[in-house]
């Protein structure tokens, strides 16, 4: 499984209406921290400092994106965000 895959499953885990289930959860919050270690592997950098970056991008994206009015798309990225600290 590559890192897009297990970043893809980590996503995968919300549902289209914010609801998720145990199972889905710690399925895809596994894949995200097995990505973050993959790209800390891969480029040299400290898997946590990656795992925080991409908390960091999820916030500021979900922030952009509500500002522009699209509340749905900003509420999963801010849901995934939340889920994921």
């Amino acid at each position: 499984m590559t890192v897009s895959d297990r970043v893809a499953l980590s996503l995968r885990a919300l549902g289209p209406a914010g609801e998720t289930s145990l199972p889905e959860l710690v399925a895809g919050l596994a894949a995200e921290t097995a990505a973050c270690h993959d790209a800390g592997r891969i480029t040299g950098v400290d898997p946590e400092a990656i795992r925080q970056w991409a908390h960091i991008e999820l916030v500021s994206t979900g922030l952009h994106v509500l500002r522009l009015g699209d509340h749905e798309e900003a509420r999963l990225f801010l849901t995934v965000a939340d889920l994921s600290c």
